[in-house]
């Protein structure tokens, strides 16, 4: 298994007159190559200051870190040739030069061969709808266009790993579902992406790996599967009939819960059941659906619990004792 990131008890502070403040402490954790990894918590958990230790904007106060292989302390050059970062909000764009213009200008800097240059602009202008836009001056380009050609610009040099800080943020519905399949084809074409963003749909359609951080620790960490598996109180099921059942519906012994019945548009009877992660609870639910099969089940769906609620319970300090899957 091949490691883009490697944190080992890194933390930062910093010193305001006097007044130390722990922006990050102890995290230790890694991140698999081709893969997305998001970095989930409050405004002021700590993530921005995780961000910038990755992409060398800042120097850890302590602890250990490498990036693409690269020691952080003394490769931090190396390290700029080879990652992107894309943030919202629309600084770190030359707003007098046209879209074109700044592709050519940041593309330079990466020494980039002028023929295969004008290539990838072409190609990123056209992937990201800005083709007749581009001869424009930036400074007229509309929130949404100014984050298309951020997400230009951090692309143009292909780097191995990329650093998206709230990445939708300004983009339409559209522009937000076509930065979405971008990232899954560069996760397909071998890149990896760590995420920030306070979206728990975005998060749990893009990541493979999940780290929730508070207050400048890293509170728990696995997969979307783990982290439900372990915040779960109970399986939820969802069972369609295409019969409406007659049969007495109501809240069970074993904590087994039974609510009402739905009729839906097609005609058919939704049943949700809670059913508690007992042995004991598990079989009477098996006897239930044994009951239902002469009402036609159409399907049988367990559902789990959505990241926005795992999200909420940690920030409410519901957590699990700071629990890491590993």
């Amino acid at each position: 298994m091949e490691y883009v990131i490697k944190a080992n008890k890194l933390s930062r502070e910093f010193n305001n007159k006097g007044t130390v403040k722990k922006a990050v402490q102890d995290l230790t954790f890694t991140v698999q190559k081709g893969t997305i990894f998001g970095l989930l918590g409050p405004n002021g958990a700590g993530k921005s200051t995780t961000i910038k230790m990755m992409n060398t904007l800042l120097l850890p106060s302590s602890g250990e870190l490498e990036v693409l292989g690269y020691n952080i302390y003394k490769d931090e050059k190396k390290i700029r040739t080879k990652i992107g970062f894309l943030y919202g909000g629309e600084t770190g764009l030359y707003w007098q030069l046209s879209g074109r213009d700044n592709l050519r200008y940041f593309g330079s800097l990466f020494k980039i061969p002028t023929d295969v240059l004008e290539e990838r602009i072409d190609y990123w202008l056209g992937r990201l709808g800005l083709t007749n836009a581009q001869h424009q001056l930036t400074m007229r380009y509309s929130k949404g266009m100014k984050q298309r050609l951020h997400i230009a610009r951090t692309l143009i040099h292909e780097p191995e790993l990329l650093f998206m800080d709230e990445p939708t943020l300004g983009l339409d519905p559209e522009g937000t579902k076509d930065l979405r399949e971008i990232m899954l084809d560069l996760k397909a074409r071998g890149k990896t992406i760590i995420l920030t963003t306070h979206d728990m749909e975005e998060a749990e359609e893009l990541c493979d790996e999940i780290a929730f951080i508070m207050d400048g620790r890293i509170i728990t960490k696995g997969t979307i599967e783990e982290l439900q598996e372990m915040y779960e109180e109970e399986n939820r099921y969802e069972i369609e009939l295409s019969e409406y059942p007659k049969l007495s519906m109501k809240k069970m012994e074993n904590g087994i819960i039974i609510e009402t019945p739905i009729t839906v548009s097609n005609g058919n009877t939704i049943i949700n059941i809670s059913v508690p992660k007992t042995q004991v609870a598990e079989r009477v639910f098996g006897e239930i659906v044994s009951q239902l099969v002469p009402f036609n089940i159409r399907q049988l769906v367990r559902k789990k619990m959505e990241l926005r609620k795992i999200y909420l319970e940690i920030v409410s300090g519901q957590t699990k004792g700071n629990q890491t899957v590993s």
